[in-house]
């Protein structure tokens, strides 16, 4: 029996050798595709990283350094730090950087700032000039900390 239909066997083995093959060809190529596209993901994260780094260590040298003021300086740092996966966002080290934030992010800034009141715009100044001096030391206490871990990275 097996002599009588040996062509038709042979026929549908090479079709499904071929099919396999043409299969396995395909998936090994959306394999490689994939592994590339992890590759470029990994390397824009990466590059992503080390540029939040570098932001983090210009802003806290400019805030030990004196060259920024208090609250842009925090502000700036938080929405960094808030982005960075290298640091350990929640140490008690820079917690201070939350406090301040939280109490200043109610202040108007930018379009919505210019329309205020002169009044109203000199009262939002004395608030945040207050708590500059009051978290001053803590904030550059922080700085210098948190720029000495982000030179570590670099």
């Amino acid at each position: 029996m097996l002599e009588k239909y040996f062509f038709e066997i042979l026929i549908a083995l090479v079709f499904i050798i071929s099919l396999l093959s043409t299969l396995i060809f395909f998936l090994s190529r959306k394999i490689k595709e994939q592994k590339k596209l992890n590759k470029s993901v990994e390397h824009k994260e990466r590059e992503k990283e080390k540029y939040i780094l570098e932001s983090l260590e210009i802003i806290t040298k400019a805030l030990v350094q004196e060259q920024c003021e208090i609250s842009e300086g925090c502000i700036r740092i938080r929405m960094l730090l808030l982005n960075c996966h290298a640091l350990d966002i929640e140490s008690q080290e820079y917690i201070v950087f939350e406090e301040l934030y939280q109490k200043l992010k109610d202040l108007k800034t930018h379009e919505s700032r210019s329309q205020l009141s002169l009044q109203e715009r000199s009262k939002e100044d004395q608030l945040r000039f207050k708590l500059e001096d009051e978290y001053c030391e803590k904030i550059i206490e922080a700085s210098e900390k948190l720029l000495k871990e982000v030179k570590g990275f670099l």
